[in-house]
């Protein structure tokens, strides 16, 4: 059962979806964003393969939701229990959004190689949520706890094509 806020306060505080504020990124751009989301190490390589990537407009709500699950708004790496415990609808702090909320990301399929490519992107801020998993799982059931979310904020504008490694440092 999901914790109700038990103030006015709280409930007037939580980012409420808005279907106009992120009607921009639907449009075609001319940006286009080329990534991968992969960490080499030992024992095994963590990747997106297999895996979407998801490239959400920034909004109000977007940022309510990046800082609540990642602590800040331009990128982290948290083990997945972790981001499955803040992103839960029971968290009291997390707003509800409408279906139509999924409808304004782009799903960005990640390649065996860890590589993933977003075209004709409008101008503007983004966020870049992928799962990545140990390489030596691909197509195994993997534990869960080998498993991170990440999540790196991006810019686009004027046509240019952006590099965008998820998991660097920098």
């Amino acid at each position: 059962v999901r914790p109700m806020p038990t103030s006015a306060e709280q409930v007037a505080a939580l980012p409420s979806y808005s279907a106009d504020e992120v009607a921009w990124p639907r449009a075609a751009g001319t940006n286009r964003i080329e990534g991968s989301a992969e960490i080499p190490g030992s024992p095994a390589v963590k990747t997106c393969a297999g895996e979407n990537v998801w490239l959400r407009p920034r909004s109000v709500l977007e940022d309510h939701r990046i800082k609540v699950i990642f602590g800040n708004l331009e990128r982290a790496r948290i083990p997945v229990v972790q981001y499955l415990d803040r992103a839960s609808y029971e968290n009291a702090n997390m707003p509800l959004p409408p279906k139509a909320y999924d409808e304004d990301a782009r799903k960005l399929p990640c390649s065996a190689g860890g590589k993933f490519t977003a075209e004709n992107i409008p101008d503007g801020d983004y966020y870049a949520i992928v799962m990545v998993f140990p390489g030596e799982y691909l197509g195994k059931i993997t534990p869960i706890e080998t498993i991170d979310a990440a999540m790196r904020r991006v810019t686009v504008a004027g046509g240019q094509t952006v590099t965008l490694d998820i998991l660097a440092d920098r």
